[in-house]
């Protein structure tokens, strides 16, 4: 987003501000801080992922998920890189 340009978009639980940088909170408390450097995002709190029950389909490269083995059904985590799902947990 152009620097300068500002947005606020609020509901009972988050607020976000889009201008700059981009600020999301919850409940008052920052939760997420991205930066507009190329390439940049900083987060300043837990990522969490939410498991899915299958890889995404489109992947697209350098996606990040928690799905299963497909040969064991066990959860791991798991990155699309070079054309393929890579554990990234073991």
């Amino acid at each position: 987003m152009m620097s300068g340009s500002w947005s606020v978009v609020n509901n009972a639980n988050y607020s976000l501000v889009f201008g700059q940088n981009v600020t999301i909170t919850k409940n008052y408390e920052t939760a997420f801080y991205s930066t507009t450097a190329p390439g940049v995002v900083r987060i300043t709190d837990i990522l969490i992922l939410t498991p899915r029950n299958s890889f995404p389909s489109p992947a697209e490269e350098g996606m990040i998920v928690v799905a299963p083995d497909p040969r064991t059904n066990v959860r791991h985590i798991w990155c699309y890189l070079r054309g393929d799902w890579r554990q990234l947990d073991n």
